[in-house]
This record gives structure tokens, sequence and C-alpha cells, in this order.
């Protein structure tokens, strides 16, 4: 479904500050994972830009990300003429209302449709995805609702929250419901729980509101920091703003108080990347069920393992089943695929 046919053209803004170290040693504060090509020879905030641009003119795509990125920015953006830079990433919640303020101290109307999504998400059925998020535009313009993308699950994942949805409101031939409530990231044996309800759906981050409905949510519920935001004049101001901000999402901060609240759930083979595993099961795997990302591999007795390395480097794989083996700059990661999450955990120990 394309913009024109709407006659309505959304504003994007691509959310891209975060420091991605569920990917180390492969991805650092240097090199986040928004910037890596990790399933394409693009990076996955290309791969990102690329999903929308049929949405809507390019001068209408805005990525936010942080002031230490603008260098990997200046080298991969040469689509995209309009960059807002963060003083640091403090999540969604601040990211996205310096964006809004931005967008609209730039003269756009109150009654623009706003899309916003993170960088780093992997989408498998784009035509879908984009037919989706048309509806959601043309749904927020008529409700003044916050419009989130619920993706229904495939496993009980406890690294994802979930939404459970309330009564169903008609919108053409898509779903959209009302919101029930959010759900945080459950522990194994609650995630279970969650996905035998008939309306429960794992939490995208993809969010479709006009400024004017996030800009009154933002009043509302965060009126003080709204204000502030507005207010700034200077890149000192904004950096005293930003000190002052807890690092909340958009979720804390706005979803869950607000009664405007409606989901639509989807399925567009979606992945927010989020781990090796998470990789390690988008990936082509041989016939051993191995996936080799970079790397000279030979096996033997070896199954369901990841392995990437410097081009060229070999790597021998013997006896061993669902590994993750990753080398980059004098660092090596071997960890068993089950226990992905600590990865994040354990890079803190490497910062420099």
């Amino acid at each position: 479904m394309a913009a024109s046919s709407l006659n309505l053209q959304p504003v994007i803004v691509v959310m891209a500050g975060g420091s991605g170290t569920r990917f180390w040693p492969m991805s650092q504060k240097n090199r986040p994972k928004q910037f890596l090509s990790l399933l394409d020879n693009k990076s996955l905030l290309q791969q990102t830009i690329d999903r929308v641009l049929s949405l809507t003119a390019p001068e209408k795509i805005f990525v936010c990300s942080l002031e230490s990125h603008k260098p990997l920015l200046d080298q991969q953006l040469s689509k995209i003429p309009n960059v807002l830079l963060e003083p640091e990433g403090k999540n969604t919640a601040p990211c996205l209302m310096y964006s809004v303020v931005e967008l609209l101290r730039r003269g756009i109307s109150l009654d623009t449709p706003m899309i916003a999504l993170p960088a780093d998400h992997y989408v498998g059925n784009v035509e879908e995805f984009s037919s989706l998020l048309m509806t959601a535009v043309k749904f927020a313009s008529k409700s003044n609702g916050l419009i989130t993308f619920g993706i229904v699950p495939s496993s009980a994942h406890s690294g994802y929250g979930y939404i459970e949805a309330a009564e169903r409101v008609e919108e053409e031939k898509i779903s959209v419901m009302r919101v029930k409530r959010f759900i945080e990231k459950p522990n194994p044996e609650l995630a279970g729980e969650l996905i035998q309800l008939q309306h429960c759906y794992w939490n995208s981050g993809i969010f479709v509101w006009t400024l004017r409905a996030i800009s009154e949510a933002f009043e509302k519920w965060m009126p003080s920091k709204w204000n502030h935001m507005r207010e700034c004049q200077s890149p000192e101001e904004l950096r005293e703003i930003y000190r002052s901000f807890s690092s909340i999402p958009i979720d804390v901060a706005i979803l869950e108080k607000a009664t405007n609240v409606y989901v639509i759930p989807s399925d567009i083979e979606w992945s927010d990347l989020g781990s090796w595993n998470a990789l390690y099961e988008l990936e082509v795997k041989n016939g051993s069920n191995n996936a080799v990302l970079s790397g000279d591999v030979i096996s033997k007795e070896a199954h369901g393992c990841l392995v990437s390395v410097t081009p060229g480097k070999q790597v021998a794989l013997i006896g061993i089943d669902d590994l993750i083996i990753v080398e980059r700059d004098n660092a090596i990661l071997i960890a068993h695929r089950s226990q992905d999450q600590q990865v994040r955990d354990i890079s803190k120990h490497f910062e420099t």
C-alpha cells in the first residue's frame, strides 16, 4: 500500500542510538550493532532505511543517534540528510521526546503521522510490514491514538516484553485492538503462560502516532521534561536535560499510563536480533546445522554452532554442539547458544 494512495506522508524516525553489546566482540562502543552488516552486505541501519523508503519522501526520514556515532553515520547515510544527535543514550523516551521537539521546530505540522522504529531489527516480509505501517498511519490520524505493533509469538521467549490486547477495533481488513496491559520481560514460566493467552503478543518496539498525539502524551505524563525540552536553546542546555533523565523506555514513561493505546497484531517474520542465537536462527546453515558467517571452517561431529572470525582465519570444530565462536580485534567469545543472554554483562568487563 503506497503512502500516496492514502494522501498521507508520514515522517519517520529511525532510532539508532543503542550500543548493541549483546553482539560483543563484533559490536563494541565504537562499533554498535546497528552499524554492523550481520545479514547482508548492508548494515542493519541501512537495511532499516531501505525498508521504509517507499513510505514517504527521503527528506521526511530522520535518524536519531548519538553524537559519538557521527563518524559512522557520515559513512553510512548517503541517502538520508536528516540526522538528530543526542548527547547520550537514555533509552527510547528521551530519544523520542527530543525527536518530536526537533520535528516541530522544523515546522512539521502537529497533524503529521509519525512512524518510530529501531534501527537494528530484522523484517522478513517487507511488503506486509509496509502495508501494516500505512494502515497504522491512517488509523492514528483518525483516532489520535498511540499505536504499537505486536508480533504473533512463535515461542515462550523471555527476552521480549509482551502486550496483551483487549477488545478489537475494526479498521478495514486489519485488526486494531486496544491494549489491556504491557508486561515487562517475563521469566520463562510466565512467558509460557502468556503465549497461551488468546491475544498476547511480543512487543516489537515499533510505534505509530501523530505528532499531536505524542506531544499531548508527553505534556500529560512527563510535563516537566517536555517543557524543558521545548524551551531548550543550546547544546549545553540539551546536555543538562539529558543528564536529568533516567534511562526510561517509552512504554514505561507513556504507554503503560495512557488510555488511547492500540496494538496491531502482525506476523512479518520479525526478530529484534537481540542476541547471537537470534542471528543463528536467521542464518543459512550447512549440512551439520552450523552457521558460518566468516572464516575458513571445517567440522567433524560438530553441530548447531555459529562461527564468525576474521576472514581467512582457520577454525576446526571437533565434537562440539551448539556453541557460539566469535573473534574480532583480539577478543574471542566462546559460549553455549543457550547462554547468549549473558554476553552483554560479560562485555562490560572488557570495556576500556
